[in-house]
């Protein structure tokens, strides 16, 4: 109990920091959907001051800063980092909230005094109860697993059922020849089986025959025992038992629990609890609560950590998929950008073109596009007073790609020299731009002729199987 109290103490500190936190520098709910535990986050952030070598040595760092460039990747890297933190304080104090919520619940409600276990019906099978039971002068209860025995049969019923059995065996027995040993059953249903050898020179009495086969058959027999209820068979043994005051404490604990064992009466309904120990000490009995501290431990050390990874792989994720649309739309950008300057624009005002296209389509379908995004942000920076070589520059920055930086490089090149081949030179990589989409194309296609391979083995093996049935069939017939 005393450590529920120091996780109560420890939740409630949890819920007042993020609340002072949130108090002191709140978030709008539309930046974020956990806005109020990024507050929190943000805190324990400035008390680590993370280092510069470990942040630029992380994957999401550079993510964000090759596709939002410098600025507004290291806004979006604390935000990040913000958020991952905020929610593992978040989910610790959910799990450890859960947790208080449904041990106080049950310490409260408190089990009601038991007096009886009803015992299942025959056939149900016996069942096991956990239970604890509070032995007056001990400090703390103990833990008992009872296993509470199904109702037993008439002795009519029981009369049956062995005659039953007996029937039962000899009909797989009597007058049949047998080549091997015989595989005696030692219980037929809920009779048990005992037997002894009539011919012991030729036959054990667990049914194996003895010597190799003769010319002729062996008559040999056997006396079975069919037995259900309580029997029992008296030899004598003499050891010697420890006395009471000789043991240590735990078996004294043990010796003290078996003797309590002992005195559970079985009757034909329930099971009666002893209500006081051979000693005269006082007995309660009540229903154990199955032990989830491990469940729950488990929780508070799984979820916090999972979230924390989850948040770099999400955007880890998302840059790929970046990257893997910006491939797609890149032959189409390059073959689009190839028209408008054979068309006698010139490359600024073919970029712009490109980019104001877009942003008009936008927004009228709303659907996006990763490469088109930066071709029109490019262009609004060009728009917005930058150089072309500058918003060029920094559209291969944010794009980490061989084929892009390429392209960049000779756009740049025919800026600073002037190259009149540009619009061939375009054009050969417009056509090289193609070639390779369709080769991802094909590779992808042959992943896919691989993936089906599998089930295609196996609608063939049950094809065969259909078709080779029936002749196994008559061939066994």
């Amino acid at each position: 109990m005393i450590l529920h109290y120091v996780l109560l103490a420890v939740d409630l500190l949890l819920i007042a920091f993020m609340v002072i936190c949130y108090a002191r520098r709140p978030v709008s709910r539309r930046e974020d959907k956990v806005f109020f535990l990024i507050p929190a986050g943000e805190t324990i952030e400035r008390w680590l001051k993370p280092k510069a070598l470990a942040k630029e040595s992380d994957e999401v760092h550079r993510i964000l800063v090759e596709t939002s460039g410098r600025e507004d990747g290291e806004r979006l890297y604390h935000r990040f980092r913000c958020r991952r933190w905020g929610m593992m304080i978040g989910a610790t104090a959910l799990i450890l909230s859960m947790y208080l919520a449904t041990a106080f619940l049950h310490a409260n409600r408190g089990s009601e005094p038991l007096f009886e276990l009803v015992r299942p019906e025959h056939g149900e099978g016996s069942s096991k109860s956990h239970v604890t039971l509070t032995i007056e002068g001990e400090e703390k209860p103990a833990e008992m697993v009872l296993e509470v025995p199904e109702k037993s049969l008439s002795d009519e019923e029981r009369r049956a059922a062995v005659q039953a059995a007996l029937e039962k065996l000899k009909e797989a027995l009597a007058s049949r020849v047998f080549a091997g040993d015989l595989k005696l059953p030692r219980a037929i249903g809920e009779v048990r089986i005992s037997y002894q050898s009539l011919s012991p020179s030729v036959l054990t009495s667990d049914g194996e025959w003895l010597g190799a086969c003769g010319d002729e058959r062996v008559e040999a027999s056997l006396r079975a025992s069919a037995v259900l209820g309580r029997v029992q068979e008296e030899c004598v043994v003499t050891f010697y038992r420890a006395a009471f005051s000789e043991l240590d404490e735990k078996a004294r604990e043990e010796q003290l629990l078996a003797r309590i064992r002992e005195d559970i009466a079985v009757g034909e309904e329930v099971l009666m609890l002893p209500s006081q120990t051979q000693d005269g000490a006082a007995i309660v009995w009540e229903n154990a609560r199955p032990g989830d501290s491990l469940l729950w431990g488990l929780l508070l050390l799984l979820v916090p950590l999972l979230l924390y990874f989850k948040e770099a792989a999400d955007y880890k994720q998302l840059a790929d998929k970046r990257l893997a649309a910006i491939k797609v739309s890149y032959p189409e950008f390059l073959g689009e950008l190839v028209i408008l300057i054979g068309a006698g624009l010139s490359l600024m005002s073919a970029w712009k073109r490109i980019g104001a296209d877009y942003r008009e389509e936008r927004a009228k379908s709303g659907k996006s596009d990763a490469l088109l995004e930066e071709v029109e942000r490019a262009a609004r920076e060009m728009e917005e007073g930058s150089s072309m070589r500058e918003a060029l520059e920094a559209f291969s920055a944010r794009i980490p790609l061989r084929e892009v930086r390429r392209f960049i490089a000779l756009l740049t090149q025919n800026l600073r020299r002037g190259d009149d081949y540009l619009k061939e030179r375009l054009r050969q990589m417009s056509e090289e731009a193609w070639e390779t989409r369709k080769k991802q194309v094909k590779e992808k296609s042959e992943e896919a002729d691989t993936k089906l391979l599998l089930p295609l083995m196996m609608m063939l093996l049950v094809i065969l199987i259909i078709v080779l049935s029936p002749a196994m069939i008559s061939m066994n017939l």
